[in-house]
């Protein structure tokens, strides 16, 4: 296209004056108060009110004067929307193509730029041209309800900083164009009600910013993509009545934001993804009738059901006539009624921990995990269970868990157990079972862990279990078990401990047992094993740390294999003579080394040479000869056969706290994290830190007398391997300190650890805490595993009790945490800060049970929520800390002010709390890490802190560089104040100003200087506020 200047411009006060013109480009002319379109070679006349107008050759661009040449491209592509559309038939066409471009109807102009075209409702009858492309500077796009048809075109995806698109209500068809997922700033897409075809696009997964994403209402097939749902912002997703097939992929779990999903009138078919229930959190709205669900939805149903957060749920029906819950089993009154049975059946008025059994829901009975509306665990080791199992327990089909361990259960394992095929743990070691393993355990093809030692079992372990190819742990010592060692063992390739211990098994070790790719403990002494040991066992098996052969009916020949696996060394536990024969390495040996030594073995070692290895009982003296070797033996360790103790650690994802009452055999923390280094982000207490991703290990090793604070990408479980020493106390001085639970079972808090000056326990990461000189505790017991922080006021001796004392502890407040619809939830951090709410200031403020009082910074981020369970007695409101390790502010930091808010559960309306801070507290109302605050009284607030105090504003452009422009919708007449804050909560930049009277309401701010980084930016006029995060990147 021909570039034209402008010859010749003269104003003069001629009304009315027409001119003829010729234009030979095809565009439109703009100047001083008109704007005139035409098409290429047309002969026009026009007047122009006061304006004489002489168009010569050259004429040029509105661009190359008084606009710049984007500009020019904005003008071009509205003229072009204006002919494909029917402009002139249009409902409101004010100003278009006659009156400057920021006076066209629906058109806002920012920098010389398109931002806004908003022609919805207007009667636009045509297609969308390409060249809307062009708007590359455009934020909002809003052309629903027109009869506008055709497709939409591919280059919307040019347009990169469009942030709203709504092409709702019209005729438009065909796809949805893969370019929407280059607009990385779209945060609203509404397509919904239209004719459009094809598939979802997997692209639009890159739009990691969007909130609200509606396609209802379409022709749309095929399956949801697995893309989709990178989109991790997403806050409502509307899928209704199109024709979409497929189940619903397991990674919604990733929109932990949703709110609102509309499924329904499709052709979606079961499983629904349990995650829907147990993961989306803030999911309020949720509509699944008219598919192709069916039974075996039930249980994520039944939890939908039971989840309290939903406002509204529409289950049923579903294409076929499937109705919940006419078509559903109700499996959790199976389940409880199995659960009642297995207490009637083994005594469990005398179970040492029953709390909550039989009173309470099932999700709170003592060792019962529910999940999907199911009993998914049973967790009831050393808890004095007696009698036998009730067949009913064979219909808990969710049971994923099942420890038994250390009870005192007898008869035979009932057959019913064989068919929970679920199961991938099941431990029913140390109790009195008798009779057979029957071939029907073959059926537990999930199973990880079979532990059945220490039982009376008899008879041959049945060829069905050595197809069960996802054993990891096989423990079936001490029992009386007899035959060979088949060569099927090599059928479990994943199998890392095999304990066959006091048996009598017999015959000659199969072949292929060496090579057993992840062996690292077998333990078949005290058996009637013979023949000669294989060197392989030396040379083949290098994860092996822990080896019993003693006590078998092995020759001789197998000297040179002993030395060899001496010489190799790295064990944890190796024990070789003597065997039943009376062979003894290496006195029945030929060897002519001779030397005398005297050696100390510290307990819970064993003692080696190169020649021999010997084990004792802790304080035997022993002298024993080796071949003209005299070793004097005065401190001893545990039994041969005993491989130690096992404690399975949960590190959940997020921070939380972590102990062991084990001492590790090897407490290298890269060795016991060793299969865990992505998940684990840091581990860390007050005297340093492990940071794999990082290289950081400040920590050493695992200290079994501490507790760590851990944070994870998500849920995985260490095991310790060790003892559990005698020594169950610790010293410590007064002060905050990292406290471990150095029990195997649940310690009771008030009162369970002695007498002990404690002022304040609390979760690590959590809400629950024990306060008592306040008469606070939804902690009750201390759990296995968890680590608490502890402040004491003096110098204390802290007592772990025996597993044998009651461990009930009792809980005066519910420790939950819940959260109003519209309040975000809090982040839980280590750094906590507690603050103590009398009973007489809830009771006071009229608070009633049921509702929340809740903990905000500056920014309004809720940082900590209470739930009153009576407004007679005291609360603690924890409030949490920015989490140093995410970007982002999502808590409070250091000597920031608490504000407090009242959420009224009835009237559903939140209101702010003016208080007053108790001044005997340490920290009053200023927030501290560890530290503590109280209310000493209050007074509600006049007007509401929600609903229309909400002061909503757009922020342009964002990301940005040097400036940023801040414009809103309604008419602001106060005093403005601007603040804007860094990542770690400083305020690094504010200015006041006043909106104008009239026009465009917007001001720009200079950023420059501020850094790179991610930003909160704080408006506040009056009782009006609102906040936004926006990007920097200098």
């Amino acid at each position: 296209m021909k570039k034209l200047t402008l010859f010749t411009l003269i104003i003069a006060e001629i009304t009315g004056f027409s001119q003829n013109m010729i234009s030979t480009s095809g565009n439109h002319f703009q100047a001083l108060g008109f704007c005139f379109a035409w098409n290429l070679g047309e002969p026009l006349s026009k007047s122009f009110p006061n304006l004489k107008t002489i168009l010569t050759e050259d004429f040029q661009q509105p661009g190359d004067n008084d606009f710049t040449d984007n500009l020019t491209d904005d003008s071009l592509a509205l003229v072009d929307i204006y002919n494909a559309t029917n402009g002139t038939n249009w409902t409101n066409n004010t100003n278009w193509l006659t009156g400057p471009l920021y006076t066209w109807y629906g058109v806002s102009v920012i920098n010389h730029r398109v931002a806004y075209l908003d022609l919805k409702l207007n009667n636009l009858v045509g297609t969308i041209p390409e060249s809307i492309g062009n708007l590359t500077a455009l934020q909002q796009l809003n052309l629903g309800v027109n009869p506008i048809y055709g497709s939409i075109p591919s280059t919307i995806g040019n347009m990169e900083i469009l942030q709203q698109v709504w092409i709702a209500g019209t005729d438009i068809s065909g796809p949805i164009p893969p370019e929407f997922g280059n607009l990385s700033l779209l945060n609203n897409l509404q397509l919904n009600s239209n004719q459009l075809t094809g598939g979802i696009p997997a692209s639009l997964g890159n739009l990691t910013a969007l909130k609200y994403l509606w396609l209802q209402n379409n022709n749309l097939t095929g399956t949801i993509p697995e893309e989709l749902f990178d989109a991790v912002s997403l806050e409502q997703l509307q899928l209704n009545d199109n024709s979409l097939e497929g189940v619903i992929p397991d990674n919604i779990t990733y929109l932990v934001n949703l709110e609102l999903l509309r499924i329904n009138n499709n052709q979606f078919t079961s499983p629904l993804p349990p995650g829907i229930c147990d993961d989306l959190i803030n999911l309020q709205h949720i509509f699944l009738e008219f598919n192709n669900f069916g039974i075996e939805d039930c249980n994520v149903i039944q939890c939908l059901i039971d989840n309290p957060p939903l406002y509204h749920l529409v289950h049923s029906p579903q294409n076929s006539g499937f109705t919940y819950p006419d078509n559903c089993e109700y499996g959790i009154s199976t389940d409880s009624l199995a659960l009642v049975a297995l207490y009637n059946a083994t005594d469990g008025t005398n179970w040492i921990n029953q709390n909550n059994w039989l009173t309470g829901p099932i999700n709170s009975w003592h060792g019962i995990t529910i999940t999907q509306n199911r009993v998914s665990q049973i967790d009831l080791n050393f808890n004095n269970l007696t009698g036998m199992l009730p067949p009913e327990i064979g219909n808990l089909t969710q049971l994923t868990y099942l420890n038994l361990r250390g009870n005192q259960l007898s008869g035979a394992i009932p057959d019913v157990i064989w068919n929970l095929t679920n199961l991938w743990y099941l431990d029913l070691g140390q109790n009195e079972f008798s009779g057979n393993i029957p071939a029907q355990i073959g059926n537990l093809t999930m199973l990880h862990a079979l532990i059945l030692l220490d039982n009376q079992l008899s008879g041959t372990i049945p060829v069905e279990l050595w197809s069960m190819q996802n054993l990891t742990i096989l423990s079936l010592s001490f029992n009386l078990l007899h035959g060979i060692l088949p060569e099927e063992i090599i059928m479990l390739p994943n199998l890392t401990v095999l304990n066959l211990y006091y048996n009598q098994f017999s015959g000659p070790l199969p072949d292929n047992l060496y090579y057993l790719p992840n062996l690292e403990s077998l333990a078949i002494g005290g058996n009637y094993f013979t023949g000669t040991l294989s060197m392989d066992l030396c040379t083949q098996m290098p994860h092996l740390v822990e080896l019993g052969i003693d006590y078998c009916d092995f020759d001789g020949e197998s000297c040179e294999v002993i030395q060899c696996l001496i010489d190799r060394g790295g064990w944890n536990f190796f024990q070789h003579s003597p065997q039943n024969s009376g062979f003894v390495y290496p006195d029945d040996c030929t060897s002519d080394s001779a030397s005398m030594m005297q050696v100390v073995a510290a307990a819970g070692d064993f003692f080696s040479t190169p020649t021999f290895s010997i084990s004792f009982t802790l304080g035997e003296t022993v002298t024993e000869t080796f071949q003209n070797e005299m070793v004097t033996l005065t401190q001893g360790f545990q039994q041969p056969w005993d491989f130690g103790s096992y404690q399975w650690i949960n590190v959940v994802q997020g921070w939380s706290g972590i102990s062991g009452y084990i001492e590790p055999f090897n407490n290298d923390l890269g060795y016991l994290f060793e299969d865990h280094q992505e998940e684990l982000v840091v581990l860390s207490n007050f005297n340093g830190m492990y940071f794999p991703s990082q290289g950081i290990n400040t920590l050493l090793n695992w200290n079994y007398a501490s507790g760590y604070q851990a944070k994870a990408t998500e849920d995985f479980d260490i095991k310790l391997r060790g003892l559990q020493p005698d020594n169950t106390s610790l010293e410590l001085e007064a002060g905050w300190h990292i406290l471990p639970v150095l029990s195997a079972c649940n310690v009771a808090i008030d009162g369970g650890l002695g007498n002990v000056n404690i002022q304040i326990v609390k979760e690590i990461a959590g809400t629950k805490i024990f306060w008592p000189q306040y008469g606070i505790n939804t902690i009750g017991d201390l759990a296995p595993g968890k680590a608490y922080y502890i402040l004491l006021s003096d110098i204390s001796i802290i007592q772990f009790p025996e597993c044998t004392q009651s461990t009930k502890g009792l809980i005066t407040a519910d420790g939950k945490q819940t959260t109003p619809f519209y309040w975000s939830n809090p982040s839980p951090t280590p750094q906590s800060h507690l603050l103590m709410i009398p009973g007489e200031f809830i009771s006071a403020m009229k608070i009633t049970a049921g509702d929340f009082i809740g903990g905000f910074t500056a920014l309004g981020l809720c940082a900590g929520i209470v739930e009153i369970s009576s407004p007679i007695i005291n609360h603690c409101l924890t409030l949490f800390a920015d989490d140093p390790l995410t970007s982002g502010l999502e808590g409070f930091i250091e000597d920031e002010p608490i504000t407090l808010k009242h959420f009224c559960i009835n009237e559903n309306k939140e209101t702010a709390l003016e208080v007053i801070f108790e001044p005997t507290f340490p920290n009053q109302g200023f927030f501290a890490v560890h530290g503590i605050s109280g209310l000493k009284s209050g007074e509600l607030a006049i007007g509401s802190a929600g609903g229309d105090s909400e002061l909503k504003f757009n922020i342009f452009p964002n990301p940005a560089t040097s400036e940023i422009t801040i414009s809103w919708n309604a008419e602001i007449q106060e005093q403005m104040q601007v603040q804007i804050y860094n990542a770690y909560g400083q305020r690094v930049k504010e200015l006041k100003t006043v909106s104008s009277p009239s026009g465009y309401r917007k001001f720009t701010i200079d950023i420059s200087g501020l850094g790179s980084g991610t930003f909160s930016v704080s408006l506040k006029a009056g009782t009006k506020a609102g906040y936004q995060k926006i990007i920097i990147i200098q």
